[in-house]
């Protein structure tokens, strides 16, 4: 069971044991309640992906680049075999018993309540963080951040992806200033075909 955020978005989990080990004391875990260790290739597996098929052929690696997330918060997905339902089977019943807060973590909306939200009150940030990074290069990872971005910048960015020109950049505005944008599939993007597409265009750059 998760028991933390991640300390950025798209960490890699390179660190894990010793943040571990700053969160038990910060916590003051005890013995009695079990055990609280690195859960190995769990975590981080999205910034490894990132770093691996995104970063590297673009030839970036973590150091030169802004990361970000279009909602700031941890989600939890809800139903069997989920972080939800091991918070709410396991975590709220060893809570209760201890005298400790039941968790209250925030459910993932739905892709579409997830854009909507975004850009009611993450759209200034958004924005505060393109400028501030100075990137001439926008890489939005899935159809959601793809949504946003479509949303606040000008020239005509699809709000979808397609497998058709997938791995194309798109020149857009933004105050007054262009950048490109490359959308791509978020790492943790199930699907095969997706898969194979993303592979055909790290083939050929």
């Amino acid at each position: 069971m998760a028991v933390d955020q991640e300390p950025w978005p798209f960490w890699d989990g390179r660190d894990e044991g010793e943040r571990v080990d700053r969160w038990c004391e910060a916590v003051d875990w005890r013995e009695e309640w079990g055990r609280a260790s690195p859960v190995g290739r769990m975590n981080g597996s999205s910034g490894r992906v990132v770093d691996e098929r995104v970063l590297a052929p673009l030839g970036l690696d973590f150091n030169s680049v802004w990361l970000t997330d279009v909602l700031p918060f941890f989600h939890v997905h809800r139903g069997p075999g989920t972080q939800g339902a091991a918070m709410a089977e396991r975590y709220d019943v060893f809570a209760r018993e201890h005298g400790l807060p039941e968790h209250l973590l925030p459910d993932r909306p739905s892709p579409a309540r997830l854009v909507e939200q975004a850009l009611r009150t993450e759209s200034q940030r958004l924005v505060d963080e393109l400028i501030e990074s100075r990137s001439p290069l926008l890489v939005t990872l899935g159809d959601e951040a793809l949504a946003v971005a479509a949303a606040l910048l000008t020239g005509g960015l699809p709000r979808r992806l397609t497998r058709t020109g997938y791995g194309s950049r798109h020149r857009v505005d933004l105050g007054g200033r262009t950048l490109d944008v490359l959308p791509l599939v978020h790492p943790g993007q199930r699907s095969q075909l997706w898969a194979r597409t993303h592979d055909d265009w790290i083939a050929s750059l």
